[in-house]
């Protein structure tokens, strides 16, 4: 799940939520993961991104010191969508990113782990505007 109503599924209203609800259940469907929008974002002391000014186009725009926040929203979604999983990204795309890995390998831990604290599998996506990619 990633947008509904024009809107990224970190902005629903609680009425919107109790909507999404109701049509899981009326259809019987099951939600597999939350597409998130979680560390989409520049990386802080490193270089600005080629990527960043593009910024989301699903309508998820969070700075680098929202993301904790973003994160525990989401974790209350998933318990709320009966899923287990929430998808990351690995920060706007840098240049070297080698300077850089070693911290941003050290924010998806922390996010990882709070994850497992909570029972959940954070997934990374690998995306070319971002760090990991596919090869």
């Amino acid at each position: 799940m990633r947008t509904l109503w024009g809107k990224s599924l970190t902005d629903l209203g609680s009425d919107q939520v109790a909507e999404v609800k109701k049509i899981l259940v009326k259809y019987g469907l099951r939600v597999t993961d939350l597409a998130s929008p979680l560390f989409k974002t520049d990386l802080p002391g490193a270089p600005l991104s080629k990527e960043s000014p593009r910024h989301d186009t699903f309508k998820a725009d969070f700075t680098y010191k929202e993301q904790s926040d973003l994160l525990e929203h989401l974790i209350e979604l998933s318990k709320i969508f009966g899923t287990d999983r929430i998808r990351c990204f690995d920060f706007w795309r840098l240049e070297d990113q080698k300077p850089f890995r070693a911290e941003m390998d050290h924010k998806l831990y922390e996010a990882a782990e709070t994850c497992r604290r909570h029972g959940l599998i954070l997934l990374l996506e690998n995306e070319m505007a971002c760090n990991t990619v596919r090869g």
